[in-house]
Parts: structure tokens; sequence; C-alpha cells
């Protein structure tokens, strides 16, 4: 029962991070369906790459931040006694995006009527969870139960995006992927070397300042983010800050893309 309750308390961040996405995602399918049937496939597949960047600019440091820095925000939460449980949490949230990104190349497949596809994906993962769940739990509790269900999560998400880009003919930009990948990689190690010195709250609230600063400058030396995309969160910042706040984010916000040559 300790060991159930380990993992109940790991899970929930992770849970908190699908619940975010799932905010985000909501009414793709429709939008790409929309698109497909306007004949409109140029803007489909630009749409795609820029809600799978959009995305992937929250949830890759969220993951991988998050992960670096549960050490110090699960004791918080839950007390002291659950500290065992933060190598469990660590590796269910650092994989965590692709549990979420994977909802995007699935809506795709489904504007594109690949509803049987989907189903025997989820169908394949489904049992694949349950057998290796059956075989390495006893074994290894929790953790392993953790490592199965991150694992299976980002084989799906490759998967679903090979089958876009391979059958649907939908590039995902790994280019971009890739640099929001490794700037948040660097922030989450940033992250972590702030916490082996400093820890408690200070510590907590120094990681997660470096790291922010750090991902944004790992942002703009990748060239992950196109200048279109910063046009379009200038935009959105004009329509959502107070007036105060417009002008400082716009100018931190204008230099996290670089023309591309």
């Amino acid at each position: 029962m300790t060991e159930v309750g380990y993992f109940a308390a790991a899970i929930t961040f992770s849970s908190l991070i699908f619940q975010l996405a799932l905010a985000m995602t909501a009414g793709l399918s429709a939008r790409f369906a929309r698109l497909r049937e306007a004949g409109e496939l140029e803007r489909m597949g630009n749409t795609y790459q820029r809600a799978l960047r959009w995305m992937a600019l929250l949830l890759f440091p969220v993951s991988f931040g998050g992960a670096a820095v549960i050490q110090e925000i699960l004791p918080m939460v839950f007390g002291d006694e659950f500290r065992p449980a933060v190598a469990t949490a660590s590796v269910l949230i650092a994989l965590a995006f692709a549990q979420c990104l994977v909802s995007l190349p699935l809506s795709m497949m489904l504007a594109h009527e690949r509803d049987k596809t989907v189903m025997i994906m989820n169908a394949v993962s489904a049992a694949v969870l349950l057998v290796l769940n059956l075989a390495i739990i006893p074994s290894f509790s929790g953790f392993g139960a953790a490592w199965v269900k991150s694992i299976v999560a980002f084989a799906g998400f490759s998967w679903a995006l090979w089958y876009c880009q391979t059958r649907l003919g939908l590039v995902p930009g790994i280019r971009s992927l890739f640099g929001l990948a490794a700037s948040a990689g660097t922030c989450a190690g940033v992250a972590w070397l702030v916490l082996v010195e400093v820890q408690g709250l200070p510590g907590l609230l120094s990681a997660i300042a470096a790291g922010a600063l750090i991902y944004l400058l790992g942002i703009r030396l990748t060239g992950a983010m196109l200048p279109d995309d910063v046009d379009s969160l200038r935009t959105t910042l004009r329509k959502i800050l107070p007036a105060a706040m417009v002008k400082p984010a716009i100018w931190i916000v204008s230099q996290l893309a670089v023309r591309r040559v």
C-alpha cells in the first residue's frame, strides 16, 4: 500500500500537465478537418507545425524542468515522508510531454478519417502497457510502472509523428522540436545544479528563475522559434496583458527568434 501511495503522489503532477495540454488542444481536430475539407492543405500543414512548436514551447520546459525541481516541490506538497516518490515522479514528469503532444498527430489522423488506425494504435498501446506492467511491477514497483508508462507514451508519440509524415505528408518540423528540447534540457540541468547548492524554497525559486533565463537563451541560440511565431505571440500578449506589462513582455518575446538563412 505504501508503494501505491507513492505512485499516486508521483502521478499527480504529470496528470496536471496532461490536463493543461487537453485545454490547449481542445478543438484542434475540428479545425484540421475544416482545413482539409476546404482543400487548404498547405495551411493545414503549417497549422500542424505551429501547433507542435507552440505546445512544445510550453511542455518541454514544464516536463524537463519539472522533473529537475520536483525533488523540492513534492515534499513541500505532500510532506517529507513522500520523498521516496521523487524518483518515480521525475520519470513521469520528464516524459509527460509525449503523452500530451501525441494528441496533435492523432487529431490530424482523425481529420484525415484514419479512425481505424487511431483505434488500433490505442489498443496496441493499452495491450503493451498491460503486459509490461504485469511483468515489471512485481520486481520494480511504482518506479518500474513509471518507466513503462513513459516509454509506451513516447513510443506512441514517435509512431504518430512518423505516420503523419510518411502517410499524410505532414512534416512536424523536427529542427524546431529538437531545438526546443535541447533548450529545455539545458534549462533542467541548470535548475538541478542550483538545487544542489541551495535547498528549500529559496533554492526552488532560484532554480526556476535561472532555468527560465537559460531556456529563453537556448531558444534564441538554436533558432527553434520562427519569426512568424514571435509575431503571433506579440499580438496575443497585447490582447491579454495589462498595459504596464506589455512593453517588457514584448521585448522579451522579440529576443526569441532569429531569421534563418
